[in-house]
């Protein structure tokens, strides 16, 4: 399970005091090739949780997938010039058939995958992390996350911060040139 999930180093105790290990077994964050397997949500748990579990070797995915991909077994795939950032991943994937990419981060709707520039169908793989199709060939792969929500909250909030100086200005503008209009002696 360690491995699954991309644990490179654990705590240990060593002579009273905790020590963080390093892990050669660690999956990277990127895998790929995995044959894809069709289950429902109770079923992965069930599959993932199961010793026989392999992550090198299989993924998998939601049974409304199944129409849409076309990958069937293992394959071997190359991935390289990997680039990570807090709102993207990047990489060159070589394969000589489609292939499956597991992203070993959450699955969540803000997220999209591009091959080669061209949007393409993000997937929900082992219960929680994120896959996407890769066909033959040599291709530039990007995960962005990109939350409109977001986006539109900022809008809203720099809006609303705005406001907050606008009117108290006209407020105290439309008092002033209401104060000099009253004559002389009515002015306080």
């Amino acid at each position: 399970m360690l491995d699954f999930i991309g644990a490179c180093q654990v705590i240990t105790i060593q002579t009273n005091v905790l020590v963080w290990t390093s892990r050669s077994t660690f999956m990277p964050l990127l895998t790929g090739g995995q044959k894809p397997l069709f289950s429902d949500d109770a079923k992965s748990v069930r599959q993932l949780a199961d010793t026989n579990f392999n992550p090198r070797r299989e993924v998998y995915l939601p049974l409304e997938a199944k129409p849409f991909i076309t990958a069937t077994n293992v394959s071997v795939m190359k991935i390289s010039s990997e680039k990570f950032s807090a709102q993207q991943v990047e990489a060159k994937v070589e394969t000589d058939t489609s292939a499956m990419l597991v992203a070993a981060q959450t699955y969540y709707h803000p997220w999209h995958a591009f091959v080669d520039g061209q949007p393409t169908r993000l997937w929900r793989a082992n219960y929680a992390f994120q896959a996407l199709e890769v066909p033959a060939g040599l291709h530039q792969v990007k995960l962005v996350y990109e939350d409109r929500r977001f986006y539109l909250g900022v809008i809203i909030s720099l809006t609303t911060l705005a406001g907050c100086f606008i009117f108290p200005c006209l407020a105290l503008r439309k008092y002033q040139q209401k104060k000099e209009s009253l004559p002389i002696g009515a002015q306080r």
